[in-house]
């Protein structure tokens, strides 16, 4: 019997698109196309990530990035390079650090305990590639096209992937039940207002946000909600809530009836930094 940390889970979310799971809880996306495949996120780095990738497909496989952050990129080290948004590299020596990993699983697992971190991992190594990713960038996988967008928010420069024959967006860490600006690399309110205003206006075109926590799937309300909570924060009508993300100190602006719902029962909560709106 495989040990928990080891357990990566692969599920079909339709002919080109597989969502893999690992033992952490994050999401990752395998996008096949004829000639080539890219995978988008690599988690945190447990888990034969191979092993589930070659269970799909046996084509050459391309890593993208959503942002720089040690849940999204802590298993890059199973590649020897990835596409990055270009203004998140300031975030990388954090995002692959042993200290920077840890951190987040203390922040991911309820049950934290210190013997966790002689749980086997992959390293990333110095001297990966790390290539840089722009607006509007387009990749062809042969038959299935990506496009990257620049959705700054979570991260400065946090890219969303739109499967443009399918019309799935995927969204990394952007929009979720609990978006945060607090983590390393967060945005203000303000900027991302602005992110939200482009998405509205891309919602048409799409047909499902897939993210990378939780259920993997948001709802698309999930744009007007944040972009609501936003119109509040800037006119100090949110709630405030005090809370602490990673030791920082920010607000929740709506009170939670539990983890993960509001208690108002809307989709999707913004915690933020006062000193950045």
């Amino acid at each position: 019997m495989s040990e928990w940390y080891e357990e990566i889970c692969v599920k079909k979310m339709s002919d080109t698109i597989y969502r893999i799971t690992n033992p952490t809880g994050e999401h990752m996306f395998l996008i096949l196309g004829e000639s080539r495949a890219a995978l988008i996120d690599t988690g945190a780095g447990y888990g034969d990530l191979w092993k589930a990738i070659r269970s799909v497909t046996d084509l050459p496989v391309t890593l993208y990035n959503t942002h720089v952050h040690p849940d999204h990129v802590g298993g890059n080290g199973f590649f020897r390079e990835a596409w990055i948004p270009e203004h998140d590299r300031e975030l990388i020596a954090n995002a692959t650090s042993w200290k920077g990993r840890v951190g987040f699983m203390k922040i991911a697992l309820s049950d934290w305990r210190e013997e966790f971190e002689a749980i086997p991992h992959v390293e990333v190594p110095d001297d990966f590639i790390w290539h840089g990713l722009k607006d509007g960038d387009r990749i062809d996988l042969g038959g299935v096209v990506l496009r990257a967008i620049e959705t700054p928010g979570h991260t400065k420069g946090s890219m969303c992937f739109l499967h443009e024959s399918e019309k799935i967006l995927f969204v990394g860490d952007l929009l979720g039940r609990k978006t945060t600006l607090l983590a390393r690399g967060g945005t203000s309110v303000t900027v991302f207002l602005e992110t939200l205003r482009n998405l509205q206006e891309m919602l048409p075109e799409i047909n499902e946000l897939y993210n990378s926590h939780n259920e993997g799937i948001v709802p698309k309300e999930v744009v007007w909600n944040l972009l609501s909570l936003c119109i509040d924060i800037l006119n100090g009508k949110d709630d405030k809530i005090p809370i602490l993300f990673n030791h920082h100190p920010g607000y929740m602006a709506k009170r939670m009836k539990n983890a993960l719902e509001r208690e108002d029962g809307k989709f999707g909560n913004l915690s933020y930094d006062p000193e950045k709106i």
